[in-house]
């Protein structure tokens, strides 16, 4: 059995104003821009961050570029400057010996000459030792007192130089002179070698 029944609202609501149908599509409208409001904010944060990364490291790059393109210039100096300090001390070093070797007297510079020559190939073979007839007893005087007495026999020519020698066996013969000798000791040129027997032209006359 059905029953109608009827609702009685106080007055107090009666009176108060009820929501229209367009206020609540305002609502909802607002409720949806200011979704898309947060959401262009969220997408704009985003692209803030990614850009700030972005510059931070293209930033980072630059900077370690420039770093290593200054380190490798304080590399590239260094090793020029290293370069610089070894060419000069084997400058000075090919300076001293050059006037250690300058203050040897020609019997010593005639010994030095005789043992270099003994450490080549051909030192342990049958050979002729020729020298300067003013040189032939200093050079008889050390192959006496050395190994290569029974194998090398010395014969003076005055066509050696006064401070050369050479050596002549079955395969070919061997020259050697001071001044090559001087010159591979200091690291001197041929050039400069000679300058500095220009230089010096008493030496060879006085020990003469």
């Amino acid at each position: 059995m059905l029953v109608r029944r009827r609702l009685a609202m106080p007055e107090q609501v009666l009176h108060e104003p009820l929501l229209r149908r367009e206020t609540v599509h305002e609502l909802l409208r607002a409720d949806q821009v200011l979704d898309q409001a947060r959401q262009q904010a969220d997408e704009l944060l985003q692209a803030a961050q990614d850009q700030c990364r972005h510059y931070l490291q293209s930033a980072q790059a630059a900077f370690w570029e420039q770093a290593n393109r200054q380190l490798q210039a304080f590399a590239d100096d260094n090793a020029a400057l290293q370069h610089e300090v070894l060419a000069s001390l084997d400058r000075l070093l090919g300076q001293a010996l050059g006037r250690l070797l300058d203050d040897t007297d020609l019997t010593q510079r005639i010994r030095a000459l005789l043992g270099n020559l003994s450490d080549s190939p051909a030192a342990h073979a049958t050979a002729t030792l020729s020298c300067h007839p003013q040189q032939a007893q200093a050079v008889r005087a050390w192959l006496d007192d050395s190994s290569l007495a029974g194998l090398w026999s010395v014969r003076e020519s005055p066509q050696v130089a006064l401070q050369a020698l050479r050596l002549s066996h079955a395969q070919g013969a061997l020259e050697i002179d001071w001044d090559a000798l001087r010159r591979s000791l200091t690291g001197q040129s041929a050039a400069d070698a000679a300058a500095h027997s220009q230089l010096h032209p008493h030496q060879q006359g006085d020990q003469a």
